[in-house]
């Protein structure tokens, strides 16, 4: 730590870059989603713990679309709780290859309406996405979208604690290029262009300026939900895949140490955002510039959700937390 710091950083030290916001069709979007979700048989007690997020990350989304977004969220925490890496202490290829195929077709269900049977409450969630999603967008936006939905799923039958711990390269490096696989963010900036009903052409996508400023925005999403879920993780599940325990264990720090850094870490994420959301490129077409202004807004809603609903939501909060902040009383 530097000599002239004072003292250590910790969760409130978290960089703001702005007021709350939440979108005002929030709790009838998140009834109307509850109740499909409890028909497709995808509902889990802690729903109310986590799909509120919605609300914070796309606040200016129609009730439609809200809803057909706290879904697909339901969907991936659902897939993540069911079939939690954490559950399984020993690798399994066969069952690995099979939810992946599962996932698979999960996917598939939602851009065909087609799925091999209703048994499986996912192919059941994939139907009501479908059913919900189609007629708000472009085909040709869901299949986008796959990829983004393939990964952050298939990242459930990885080992990352195993990968994490394979020699070669810094590892916090490796555990920040791992943890973006991991946490959900990929698919959740994709669907910013749902949320809004605008849509990045592929050469936008693909531009350096996009592909720069979304690399901040998904890392902060990740590597703050560390900080937030070090207790039920790392505390509850003995998981070391966490920024604050890639601290403590690579670099021998004690607690408060390891969250000061995971904090500056973050903070720096939030930096490189800020810096890149003052030089927007500008193009010759008015409509272009008005789209990545749009995104660039969306891309800043997602690291304000970051903060605000994480803070706001019990999933993260209990009377033994790390961080008073988050100690209910």
């Amino acid at each position: 730590m530097d000599a002239k710091t004072t003292r250590l950083m910790s969760l409130s030290d978290v960089c703001k870059i702005g007021p709350k916001a939440v979108n005002p069709h929030a709790d009838e979007a998140q009834a109307r989603s509850k109740q499909i979700c409890e028909q497709a048989g995808i509902y889990i007690p802690s729903f109310e713990n986590y799909t509120t997020m919605s609300g914070y990350l796309y606040p200016e989304a129609s009730m439609e679309r809200l809803v057909v977004l706290i879904t697909v969220t339901n969907m991936l925490y659902y897939a993540d709780e069911v079939y939690e890496r954490h559950a399984r202490q020993d690798p399994d290829p066969a069952e690995d290859a099979r939810l992946r195929a599962l996932f698979e077709q999960t996917i598939e269900g939602i851009i065909t309406g087609e799925v091999p049977h209703e048994d499986e409450p996912l192919y059941r969630g994939a139907l009501a996405i479908h059913k919900a999603m189609t007629p708000l967008t472009h085909i040709s936006w869901v299949k986008k979208l796959i990829p983004a939905l393939v990964e952050h799923l298939n990242s459930t039958t990885y080992k990352l604690e195993d990968i994490l711990q394979k020699e070669g390269g810094d590892p916090l490096e490796r555990y920040i290029a791992l943890r973006e696989l991991d946490g959900g963010m990929r698919p959740t900036i994709r669907m910013i262009e749902f949320a809004n009903d605008f849509y990045l052409t592929d050469e936008l996508r693909s531009h350096p300026f996009i592909q720069s400023i979304e690399a901040p925005t998904v890392s902060v999403g990740g590597l703050l939900n560390d900080i937030f879920s070090y207790e039920k993780e790392v505390l509850a599940y003995d998981s070391r895949f966490n920024l604050v325990a890639v601290f403590e264990d690579y670099y021998d720090l004690p607690f408060e140490h390891a969250v000061h850094k995971a904090v500056e870490v973050v903070n720096n994420h939030i930096a490189a955002f800020l810096a890149l959301e003052q030089s927007i490129p500008v193009w010759e077409d008015p409509k272009t510039n008005e789209i990545v202004r749009r995104y660039v807004k969306g891309l800043r809603d997602q690291i304000k959700a970051a903060w605000y609903w994480q803070l706001s939501t019990d999933r993260y909060r209990s009377k033994t937390s790390p961080f008073p902040e988050l100690r209910m009383t």
